[in-house]
């Protein structure tokens, strides 16, 4: 099938999955159309609610793209995707540039001109809060707690969730802020927010409609930044482009993001090293890593030399395993496994990467995942992708990512500098390990990581030659033993096997993974149904 982007829309369509979309509406609503006009009782039609929900089509295969300020999509070939940080409270820019009143980030560190000297967030006694220059952080904290979250539903189907209507956001907008005195200026407000990506359109498809603030409307559905493309991780907020990490300090920014993640883990994991998810996402610094880790967006592999890309993939690829797990939560079957793999994202630089994205099109140089029948990216796209894999595949990256089960290789931190002696030494920990790596030179069986068997390819042409191809990834009496077998394999052949896979983790509380959530908006006959029914009782 072709792709094509929607300049409107913020998600990349599947023309032909979209088109049995159609179908399935129009037939289902011959049939619902068919139910009232008999005069059945639109009661007994819920009765078939089962067969109404195997019908519950996505409105979108893949919502992996942030809307650009021009509500185009990132990596649009027609225009890059201008971040910012700026965001103005009840006026515009001026026309010599500058921001009367406006929110900077709360992590300016790279850029001492947006640093929020003397920011202020103050409560005057009648429960309105009064901004002077305030963090994004702290306003899209604000505007969390303040402004409701619903599933609203259309009459075409469309289950839009985590929405509110302009003129609920108007009237709150007026009650909880300072600056905000009249509904003239909580539509000022609203429009700055949708210009600066606070807040979207979820429900428009006119341009006009798409620039302006509704706050009048109760049909016109917004949704906050946080909650609009719930399948991409660090999208909490939209950074700016004016202060992207270059590729000298890329590795700086991530220490930083891996110092902060490690202090909410440190404060949910028990003396057993057992650690509770559900803790850390509701830790009161948990927010603040949320904004921090949207700094990757910025973050261009492009310019990256091959040890920095190699570190710095391996590195992202653990934390976002981790910072996963606390956001959608954990898989617990290999059904789960697949959808969680391949459908939750990151944005680094502005692409859109899944976990196979990064570990099989990135680090393994374009190359089919187990199972797969195509390759992450396509040869024959202009995927920007393409250009960004890495040009000497080093297998022993398959001893380094850890996806959270219990038998994959432990996390260790990876520099630029000394990416190569690192491997080596996560290559032969994990090898030393007699779970991952044994040896019975009596009955001349070698029984290695199932890790091994998945991508068998990466390390030797096939099984037969498995036990010649691993010899460096080992060290000492093991080593020595698979040498002594190697040199009598001709006379009696090296059999291999593969130890089974633990896909447990160190969990003690969790949240479970249910694709669902990946789906900011859904097409539900069934939510249709049951709003005719509240409408007509």
């Amino acid at each position: 099938p072709k792709y094509y982007f929607f300049k409107r829309n913020e998600y990349l369509f599947d023309f032909s999955s979209q088109f049995v979309n159609f179908i399935m509406r129009f037939v289902l609503s011959l049939c619902l159309c068919s139910v009232l006009r008999t005069g059945m009782p639109v009661s007994g039609f819920i009765l078939y609610s089962p067969l109404l929900s195997a019908f519950t089509v996505p409105e979108t295969l893949l919502s992996m793209v942030i809307t650009g300020p021009d509500g185009g999509p990132a990596g649009s070939p027609e225009k890059d995707l201008e971040f910012t940080r700026r965001v103005l409270l009840g006026k515009q820019t001026g026309e010599d540039g500058s921001d009367e009143t406006k929110i900077t980030s709360s992590n300016n560190n790279d850029d001492p001109s947006l640093k929020s000297s003397g920011s202020s967030m103050s409560n005057n006694g009648n429960n309105k809060i009064a901004f002077e220059k305030e963090t994004v952080l702290e306003l899209t904290q604000t505007l969390i707690q303040t402004l409701p979250r619903k599933n609203s539903v259309s009459w075409f189907g469309n289950l839009y969730k985590d929405t509110f209507t302009g003129k609920e956001a108007a009237k709150l907008f007026c009650e909880k802020f300072e600056d905000v005195h009249n509904e003239e200026d909580a539509i000022k407000f609203g429009e700055s927010l949708l210009a600066r990506n606070i807040i979207h359109h979820v429900n428009s498809n006119s341009d006009e409609q798409y620039d302006s603030f509704e706050g009048k409307s109760d049909k016109q559905l917004y949704r906050l930044q946080p909650f609009h493309t719930p399948k991409v991780l660090n999208s909490y907020r939209v950074w700016s482009s004016e202060t992207c990490a270059s590729s000298d300090n890329v590795m700086d920014v991530f220490k930083r993001l891996e110092a902060m993640f490690e202090k909410l883990e440190s404060r949910a994991t028990d003396s057993a090293g057992k650690m509770d998810y559900v803790a850390v996402a509701n830790d009161p610094d948990y927010p603040a890593f949320e904004e921090s880790v949207c700094e990757i967006q910025s973050v261009s592999m492009k310019d990256m030399d091959g040890k920095t890309k190699l570190a710095f993939c391996i590195g992202m690829y653990n934390l976002m395993i981790k910072y996963a797990f606390v956001k959608v939560g954990i898989p617990s079957s290999n059904l789960q496994r697949l959808n969680f793999f391949g459908g939750v994202c990151f944005d680094i630089g502005g692409d859109i990467y899944s976990f196979n994205d990064l570990e099989n099109g990135i680090l393994r140089a374009n190359s089919k995942a187990p199972i797969a029948l195509s390759l992450p990216f396509s040869p024959s796209s202009d995927d920007p992708r393409l250009d960004l894999i890495v040009q000497n595949f080093d297998p022993r990256i398959h001893f380094a990512l850890n996806c959270g089960a219990i038998s994959c290789p432990p996390v260790k931190k990876y520099t630029s500098d000394d990416i190569e002696s690192e491997l080596q030494l996560a290559t032969f920990e994990f090898t030393d390990n007699e779970e991952n790596f044994s040896i019975d030179e009596e009955k001349n069986e070698i029984q290695v990581s199932m890790i091994l068997n998945w991508f068998s390819s990466d390390f030797a042409p096939s099984k037969d030659i498995l036990p010649e191809s691993v010899v460096k990834f080992v060290r000492g009496e093991k080593k020595e033993k698979l040498q002594r077998m190697i040199e009598n394999s001709k006379r009696k052949p090296i059999q291999v096997t593969f130890h089974p896979y633990d896909w447990g983790t160190n969990a003690s509380n969790l949240k479970q993974f249910d694709s669902g959530v990946l789906k900011p908006n859904l097409f539900s006959l069934r939510a249709l149904v049951k709003k005719y029914i509240s409408r007509n009782p």
